[in-house]
């Protein structure tokens, strides 16, 4: 449930928050991971 309410707060697909790291009035950083299991290299394209 907590990762559907961080994914509609910061507008992205294909995650999954695990935790919440820091949530202040000017930070919020969360740690996420992907939901993909084959992602593209953002250098060479590669799908691995």
């Amino acid at each position: 449930m907590a990762s559907d309410v961080i994914r509609m707060r910061l507008h992205l697909r294909r995650i999954r928050a695990l935790e919440v790291v820091e949530d202040t009035s000017a930070v919020l950083r969360v740690r996420v991971e992907s939901t993909q299991t084959r992602v593209a290299c953002p250098h060479c394209g590669f799908k691995c």
